[in-house]
């Protein structure tokens, strides 16, 4: 079921897998951190109004570099927020963008010691959806 889609982002959920796919596309290229963080805000209100156990965060088209401001912004509010939402699994895919990939894995990682769930890197969507199933 498409939950949203717009240039930036297509987000839906994926009933057989119980998980709300938030899949970041190549338009990414042009947006602003006000875009990155509106986006980020409607992922929530997507999240708490369907709650999921599992999340797949794709990545591979995303073209944005993440500021160190924005990075801690996001931190401040996913994990709280993944926890209120029952999320217990996250899957996720990386961008092919260097820059991209590099700031997402530092904020990924800044935020591992305080997270109370699984995450795994993936390289493709299939094999992050077969995750969830086991």
């Amino acid at each position: 079921m498409i939950l949203f889609d717009n240039v930036y982002t297509h987000l839906y959920l994926d009933e057989s897998c119980k998980a709300i796919c938030h899949i970041w596309l190549s338009d990414t290229k042009s947006m602003l951190d006000a875009d990155y963080r509106a986006e980020i805000n409607g992922f929530f209100e997507f999240l708490e109004k369907y709650p999921q156990p599992n999340l797949l965060v794709n990545c591979l088209e995303l073209n944005f570099t993440i500021s160190p401001a924005t990075q801690n912004w996001f931190l401040s509010l996913a994990v709280p927020k993944y926890v209120q939402c029952g999320v217990k699994k996250i899957a996720m895919i990386l961008s092919n963008d260097f820059f991209a990939q590099v700031s997402t894995e530092q904020m990924v990682e800044d935020a591992k010691p305080t997270m109370p769930f699984e995450l795994q890197y993936f390289n493709n969507q299939e094999d992050a959806l077969k995750w969830f199933k086991k």
